[in-house]
């Protein structure tokens, strides 16, 4: 691949330890406790909430009915933009 967004699991990790240019999404977990470290890899975390990070796999907000809005709410600080823009910046960054 060209480029990885994920969020903290194991694939996200696994891109980072093979050099993959990587923007890791942190919400819910803590990139203090569980960071994807590497070259060609940024961390963008949330932190606009006050029970972030919860470190809970089932968020205590209702799921929305409008399906454009971002669930779980601690990613919505993160919006495709951001993360896109940030993605860009780690790709440009990678040797050819």
């Amino acid at each position: 691949s060209a480029g990885v967004v994920a969020v903290d699991t194991g694939l996200g990790h696994l891109a980072a330890a093979l050099g993959k240019p990587l923007v890791g999404l942190y919400g819910a977990t803590s990139p203090e406790l569980t960071g994807m470290t590497g070259a060609a890899t940024q961390t963008l975390a949330a932190s606009h909430l006050p029970c972030i990070p919860c470190r809970k796999r089932k968020c205590k907000f209702p799921k929305p009915k409008d399906a454009s809005i971002i669930h779980p709410p601690c990613y919505a600080e993160l919006p495709p933009e951001q993360v896109w823009q940030a993605l860009k910046q780690q790709m440009n960054k990678a040797p050819r």
